[in-house]
């Protein structure tokens, strides 16, 4: 009788390491498919710089200064997929200052409000700005499960075997004003 038991002990305890490891990497699946999602829509805010860059070569002086920070972040950009998630929210956050300081000039609101482009822009910039904090949180939430179960026991040795670790939040910039501070 004692002979059974342990072939069926050795089974239970295979059968109970592949499920908790199907488990695991099905929550690291989901943090990089949403990471994968926010870049993606990230990626759409970053096509429409050409466009913001054209409005502002229509203004005069302070064209000059946000059209120098457009290209440094577009330049920036240009690897933006194969960075750190704390690289990531510095560049969100540096591009969401520039379209700030472009959507609540007064100068540029006085000459291009009449203009359905700017218009269209504007709807298009913060369309993606919602996006891109729906995606955030959706990556934070799956982040969230991934790191919960990272510590915990057996879980913790199959993660550490796989070389999975925990994984950074993602900060949009909701306390930015590009929303509240321009009204068309």
């Amino acid at each position: 009788m004692e002979v059974l038991f342990l072939p069926l002990g050795i089974f239970i305890l295979v059968i109970v390491v592949i499920v908790l490891f199907n488990r695991l990497t099905n929550y690291k699946k989901k943090v990089d498919n949403s990471w994968r999602d926010l870049r993606s829509v990230f990626q759409k805010r970053i096509d429409l710089l050409k466009d913001l860059l054209e409005m502002v070569q229509l203004s005069t002086v302070t064209g000059k200064e946000i059209s120098t920070k457009i290209i440094e972040i577009q330049k920036e950009t240009v690897n933006f997929k194969r960075m750190k998630v704390e690289q990531f929210v510095q560049l969100n956050h540096s591009l969401n200052n520039t379209l700030e300081k472009f959507f609540s000039n007064e100068e540029y609101k006085s000459e291009l409000q009449i203009n359905t482009k700017y218009q269209e822009l504007y709807k298009a910039f913060i369309q993606s700005k919602g996006d891109l904090e729906n995606a955030g949180k959706k990556y934070n939430l799956n982040v969230q499960n991934f790191n919960s179960i990272l510590p915990k026991f057996p879980t913790s040795m199959m993660a550490s075997m796989a070389g999975y670790h925990a994984r950074e939040m993602f900060d949009a910039g909701l306390n930015d004003h590009v929303s509240k501070t321009v009204t068309l």
